[in-house]
């Protein structure tokens, strides 16, 4: 009778315990439900034309050109539909996703499981990875940091398996580049990883697994050639190279942007709630534990096996480059000190926080390898008690991190849980697509939702709000659905089109105005709608929130 490894299977399996750490404290999320940006994916999800749509139409509403993370909306909103739970999942799994990459990447530079898995965990259960993964509209940083880390992964793997790791990285390179603009990071990162591995392979004996010349060019075409692809294709479908609008030249947003990022640095690595110095002092003790294994001597290897030089110095590359080209909206969201008032906007450090994870993971393995050197004199009992005492204070910095950390993203998701899932707000929100639904839709139809204002989602989505909620064919998303202000931006069909013409539109930042045709759908972006416009609209409807219900009322007269 054959007997299952069951030792074997676990020490294979290792892995899925970064894996599946999230769920310690990110469960609350299931419950979650939707909110802002949310919907109006849901909506174009739910929609558009499909996968082959979002890479050859626009679908990003302002500058945004990221189809391969918009056709993951597309697989979880079928399969989910306007269920919010199973969204989320699909965001708890790209975050645990993330952690074990941490931990398979610092294996791959020679550390052992142990560190390998309390680098990942912490990594998992950090209050900055706990609100990326909160919010549904941030897929696009998840699925871009995923794709990203499995890159280097496979690159590591480049001497061994040449030709399948250049496609691999050629593949999730490709994913990158089209899941969000600043993957763009991966290209210095992993260029930066290939250079140092090449170099050491052109000199006998210097490198245990060295990078053949022909192996270095071919893997540093298969990672540039997607983003030059996808920067070309975005050209073509938004119609313009431009990104976020800014005032002033783009050195200086590039400046004040990276400036406000590391500003706030130190807050989003300790946490909310711990003081500023224990950000300052964790930064600084990781600064000194990478030049310390950096300029530590050690031995040259005869015998083949992965190490941590190359990655040690590649992986800082992807932190600080992410901080870069993010400057032009960190400029904006992370300018004061209560920019963590608004916790999404730790998503800012999500990419940064995975490369230093791993980065402290390979210095440390560096350490520990020059330490094995220098007490190579020592007695076997003075070596073991040696690595002892740095594995017990290890393990409990790592305990402590945990016990601070982890509490604080349970708190982050039980909040964000009760914020988005409050039965009153969803009564609202389920309340007007029902009451939108059930109009009779004319040409150039118009909703104006009164009422409502206490749910903050009325304010900028209540077009998307209540598509995202309708069937594939209701009649009622060819109407502009207005809240207490106009919608950021509205969706109808294209044949709509001429219904509109004469209704009020804004000029949004980059000069685009609706109404834009972008495939099968129309984006809109609504003026004010004023009393008299509203008067002089003969599809115009007002309906107003009463007894958990939107009832008709006569328009306003100006």
């Amino acid at each position: 009778m054959h007997v299952p490894d069951v030792a074997g299977m676990t020490r294979r399996a290792w892995w899925l315990v970064p894996l599946l750490a999230p769920w310690l404290v990110l469960w609350p999320l299931c419950g979650a439900g939707f909110t802002g940006d949310d919907w109006s994916f849901l909506a174009l999800s739910r929609h558009g034309d499909g996968p082959l749509g979002f890479f050859l139409h626009d679908h990003s509403f302002t500058y945004l050109y990221r189809p391969v993370a918009m056709s993951l909306w597309w697989g979880s909103t079928a399969l989910f539909g306007a269920e919010p739970a199973g969204h989320y999942v699909v965001n708890l799994l790209l975050h645990g996703g993330n952690a074990a990459l941490v931990a398979l990447l610092v294996r791959a530079g020679g550390g052992g499981r142990a560190l390998a898995l309390g680098i990942a965990v912490l990594f998992a259960l950090h209050p900055v990875g706990a609100a990326t993964a909160a919010w549904l509209s941030d897929r696009f940083d998840l699925l871009a940091t995923f794709a990203c880390l499995l890159a280097l992964r496979l690159l590591v793997a480049l001497p061994r398996r040449g030709a399948a790791a250049v496609a691999g990285a050629a593949v999730a390179a490709a994913v990158a580049a089209g899941s969000k603009e600043t993957a763009i990071v991966l290209v210095p990162a992993a260029w930066a990883w290939i250079l140092l591995a090449w170099q050491r392979g052109g000199r006998a004996g210097s490198a245990p697994e060295p990078v053949a010349t022909a192996q270095a060019l071919a893997a540093m075409a298969a990672i540039a050639l997607p983003f030059a692809v996808f920067l070309v294709a975005r050209r073509l479908v938004l119609g313009s190279w431009g990104g976020v609008a800014f005032d002033g030249s783009p050195a200086s947003a590039l400046w004040h942007g990276t400036l406000a990022w590391l500003a706030r640095w130190p807050e989003a690595l300790a946490g909310p709630g711990a003081p500023m110095l224990a950000g300052l002092l964790l930064s600084a003790a990781g600064v000194a534990l990478f030049l310390v294994a950096l300029a530590r001597p050690r031995r040259r290897a005869a015998a083949p096996g992965p190490r941590p030089g190359a990655l040690l110095l590649a992986a800082p590359v992807l932190a600080c480059a992410a901080a870069a080209v993010q400057a032009p909206v960190a400029r904006l969201a992370l300018a004061n000190e209560a920019a963590f008032a608004i916790t999404t906007n730790l998503r800012f450090y999500y990419l940064a926080l995975a490369a230093l994870a791993v980065t402290l993971g390979l210095a440390i393995t560096m350490l520990r390898a020059g330490a094995g050197d220098a007490g190579a004199a020592a007695t076997p009992s003075a070596r073991a008690g040696g690595r002892r005492i740095v594995a017990a204070l290890g393990w409990a910095t790592a305990a402590l991190a945990v016990a601070w950390w982890g509490p604080r993203s349970l708190q982050l998701a039980e909040a964000w849980r009760g914020d988005t899932a409050n039965a009153a707000r969803l009564a609202t929100v389920r309340a007007a697509a029902r009451a939108v639904a059930a109009l009779e839709v004319r040409p150039g139809c118009v909703v104006v939702l009164r009422g409502a204002e206490s749910n903050p989602d009325f304010a900028g989505f209540s077009d998307t709000l209540v598509k995202a909620q309708l069937p594939k064919q209701a009649a009622a998303i060819d109407c502009l659905v207005y809240g207490s202000t106009p919608p950021w931006v509205a969706l109808t069909r294209r044949g709509a089109l001429p219904g509109f013409e004469g209704w009020p539109q804004r000029t949004i930042a980059g000069g685009r105005k609706g109404p834009q045709a972008a495939g099968s759908l129309a984006f809109h972006f609504p003026g004010p709608a004023t009393p008299a416009t509203l008067a002089a609209w003969p599809a115009a409807t007002t309906l107003v929130l009463r007894d958990g219900g939107f009832v008709a009322v006569a328009a306003p007269r100006p």
